[in-house]
């Protein structure tokens, strides 16, 4: 009788360790799920706000008629060295554009990187200058109207980009199928005179060599961005995500709001 008890409490032991373990197994993977649900909400996060960014700067078109410049120190407002902005990449001016810390970030809390077409800090910028013609996509940046313009943008259905002329200065983002993004890569989409960037949960770096050949063509200074695959493997890892404004789409607001505000 003593035997039949130690076996009978063996085979319990054993049966204890099986369920401990599925226990184990089921809290890891209940966690791992909880974790991809929190992921998935922070990029929807993400996504909302590049959407709510996009008409806070139409609206502040609108309003002010041109577009702000990057905030290239952090302090909620845009930068710039007389008319011209101070840099074509920083973030946000959430000051500027009625909007608080929070609404410029990703899900994760990293500022959003926001790149204006390169000329507005170049010199390319405002009509009024001897030099470029008027009709370049700085102008949507262009703080200064001249005369007899005085109460309308200081840009007009002819600025670039047009059916008949591509604009310089703005941005081209290469297609998530492109192995590599250069000039010659397939687009997702070309002349874009604003980029916005999330940079989700790796955040973003000061050095933007250490970042994947995706990644750093959203950290670095050209005007070429990457819509790459999500991807979490070594040496290709991408979770950015990136919004674009056109030339088109703000002179459609314009005339949305207004037909005859670009005569």
């Amino acid at each position: 009788m003593h035997l039949q008890k130690s076996k009978q409490a063996g085979f319990n032991l054993v049966e204890l360790s099986v369920v401990l373990v599925i226990i184990g197994l089921l809290v890891v993977g209940g966690f791992q799920m909880m974790k991809v649900q929190r992921d998935s909400a922070k990029y929807s996060s993400s996504k909302q706000s590049l959407q709510q960014i996009k008409q806070a700067l139409l609206t502040f078109a609108l309003v002010n008629h041109y577009l702000p410049c990057p905030d290239t120190n952090r302090n909620g407002k845009e930068n710039r060295t007389g008319a011209m902005c101070a840099a074509a990449a920083g973030t946000l001016p959430y000051i500027d554009l009625g909007l608080n810390k929070m609404n410029v970030s990703d899900g994760w809390g990293n500022l959003i990187r926001y790149a204006v077409n390169s000329e507005a800090a170049t010199g390319g910028i405002c009509a009024q200058s001897a030099s470029p013609p008027a009709g370049r996509a700085a102008n949507y940046f262009c703080n200064t109207p001249t005369t007899p313009k005085t109460a309308l943008p200081q840009f007009d259905l002819k600025t670039l980009p047009t059916q008949a002329t591509a604009s310089s200065g703005d941005y081209a983002v290469c297609s998530p199928s492109a192995s590599s993004c250069t000039a010659s890569s397939s687009m997702v989409a070309d002349q874009q005179s604003v980029v916005l960037v999330a940079f989700n949960k790796d955040g973003r770096t000061t050095n933007c060599n250490v970042l994947s050949p995706q990644e750093r063509e959203n950290c670095d200074t050209d005007n070429l961005y990457w819509a790459a695959n999500p991807s979490e493997q070594a040496g290709s890892y991408f979770d950015d995500t990136i919004e674009t404004l056109s030339g088109y789409t703000i002179k459609k607001a314009f005339l949305d709001n207004d037909p005859m505000a670009l005569q």
